[in-house]
């Protein structure tokens, strides 16, 4: 089953890697930085069904100071979603 973020208001989003990689790049992360990161938080979370958005924030935080150290993280803008907007994709059935 594929991993839910679930935001401040209680909505529930798919985890999309590329949605992660995006936001980090944002905070100031490089491409390749963000790309791993990103797919490090999907190892790190594949066991779980969801994630509240502070916690993955928080343990993503843990996962740029594991691999890049404290150094890096202290350069990064502090929230995942500064602006307080996300992009959220839908799915439909293409014809």
């Amino acid at each position: 089953m594929q991993l839910q973020v679930i935001r401040q208001d209680k909505s529930k989003h798919p985890f999309m890697r590329g949605m992660l990689a995006h936001k980090l790049m944002q905070r100031g992360l490089s491409f390749d930085q963000a790309y791993q990161i990103s797919k490090d938080a999907k190892s790190y979370f594949q066991e779980q069904t969801e994630v509240t958005s502070e916690s993955l924030m928080q343990s993503v935080d843990e996962l740029i100071v594991s691999r890049y150290g404290k150094e890096l993280l202290r350069t990064l803008t502090s929230e995942l979603f500064p602006s307080g907007k996300q992009i959220c994709v839908f799915r439909r059935n293409a014809t």
